[in-house]
């Protein structure tokens, strides 16, 4: 009798443990459920809307702290950057072979909304928010993300702020980001700025440019990628054809090849920007397109040879991206926004605010022997005609404070790759031929 009632004794211990693991197991289940429900992202709508429901209770994903004492500091140790404070959730594709980058300051973020309807890419966004730009840039976000499905899906953004500014974040106790129109990012963006009390940049902060687009770069998924100003619209369909057109043997075998896209700025009486080449050349005969830059400083996009561009006609008559030439010279201060292999040269970081971001990097690889090989029908839009007449007065001043940079940027450069000192004549521009162009 008493090793029936140890055995009894036992056995109910041992289905009690069961019963309380099959407890705890629930327990653990359903929750893990709940946090994997509340971060899934909402499909889009039926008729392809880039708007979606704005009463689906999923629809603003969660975006990480961002802590001044976690930052990754720059090089100068005067700015600190925080990577993937949002996440794209559809990053995985390995046939993607192209990635957006671009950077912005938290009162231009609505221009995000407006490249994800023709880039169905992946894009990285690098923001810049010291202090209470921070505030403007994590509503501007989230607000992004609910509304537009392709934010959500494609865009991670990342953050860049001064040690000497660290994010604040600002209660707005009346803001409702359910309450804000999902058909007005310009509205609203402007809104969230009001609110935080600022301007877009004030005298003496400097925008650190090229460590921006660095940050949006290096952080892109895939082997390539097209650096742009966040106002530059991509052509439709851009993103699917450079992925055909990068796949390519003659792409794979070039590693030192850089792609050249075409820059326009289409005037501001254009409702709608040009959807193909045909479009954008009809635009120029009325004088509604010209290339970028062509009124500000016309060696942007100088070297480029767009009016080759123009005349350039593809025999197969393909919707196929193809190289329409090479271009055989290099003219200093050149300006084109490329394609380029994860391999080639990051933008140098020392150039902080405006004048010689990009052209520096030109030069770089220019003097690193890539090659500029112009893509015939890919090109972007640019919208209104620019002019300095509206250009703030610490502009000059960033200017002539990155002209001294530049020079010791050549110097440097120069001497790490074993070449002659950069002349006086060069400095002075002029187009350079290539000794080993066709």
């Amino acid at each position: 009798m008493a090793c029936r009632r140890v055995l009894a004794v036992h056995v109910t211990v041992v289905m009690l443990n069961a019963l309380l693991g099959i407890v705890v197991n629930l327990y653990v289940f359903n929750t893990r459920f709940v946090v994997v429900r509340r971060a899934a992202p909402t499909l889009p709508p039926p008729n392809g809307s880039n708007v979606v429901n704005t009463n689906a209770t999923n629809q603003v994903d969660f975006l990480s702290p961002v802590h001044a004492s976690e930052g990754l500091r720059d090089n100068t140790g005067n700015f600190s950057s925080h990577t993937f404070v949002a996440r794209a959730s559809m990053w995985t594709n390995p046939d993607v072979r192209v990635s957006l980058a671009t950077q912005a300051s938290a009162d231009r973020l609505f221009w995000v909304a407006r490249q994800i309807e023709t880039w169905d890419g992946p894009v990285s966004v690098a923001v810049f928010v010291p202090g209470k730009n921070y505030a403007v840039a994590v509503r501007m976000i989230k607000y992004l993300r609910r509304c537009f499905h392709g934010v959500r899906e494609r865009v991670a953004f990342h953050m860049t702020y001064p040690r000497a500014q660290p994010p604040v974040d600002v209660a707005w106790d009346d803001l409702n980001l359910e309450d804000l129109d999902c058909d007005d990012p310009i509205g609203v963006n402007a809104m969230l700025k009001d609110l935080q009390g600022g301007h877009r940049q004030d005298e003496g902060q400097m925008y650190p440019q090229n460590l921006l687009r660095n940050m949006a770069r290096r952080t892109c998924p895939t082997p390539f990628t097209l650096t742009i100003d966040v106002d530059m619209l991509p052509a439709p369909d851009m993103a699917h054809r450079l992925d055909t057109f990068l796949a390519t043997r003659a792409v794979q075998v070039c590693h030192r090849c850089t792609y050249v896209i075409p820059v326009y700025e289409i005037h501001d009486t254009v409702t709608e920007m040009p959807g193909t080449k045909d479009d954008l050349l009809r635009m120029r005969a009325r004088d509604l397109a010209q290339p970028f830059h062509i009124q500000v400083y016309a060696l942007n996009q100088g070297n480029s040879n767009l009016q080759r561009w123009e005349e350039d006609e593809d025999p197969r008559n393909s919707t196929n991206y193809r190289i329409a030439y090479r271009v055989s010279t290099y003219e200093e201060y050149w300006e084109p926004i490329l394609v380029v292999p994860t391999a080639a040269p990051l933008y140098d970081e020392r150039f902080i605010g405006y004048g010689f971001t990009r052209s520096s990097h030109i030069y770089m690889l220019h003097k690193y022997a890539y090659r500029f090989l112009v893509l015939d029908k890919a090109f972007l839009s640019h919208e209104g005609f620019q002019t300095s007449v509206h250009y703030p007065k610490y502009r000059r001043k960033e200017i002539e404070s990155n002209k001294l940079r530049y020079a010791a940027f050549k110097r440097e450069l120069h001497a790490r790759l074993n070449l002659p000192a950069p002349s006086s004549s060069q400095s002075q521009g002029g187009r350079q031929s290539r000794k080993d162009a066709p």
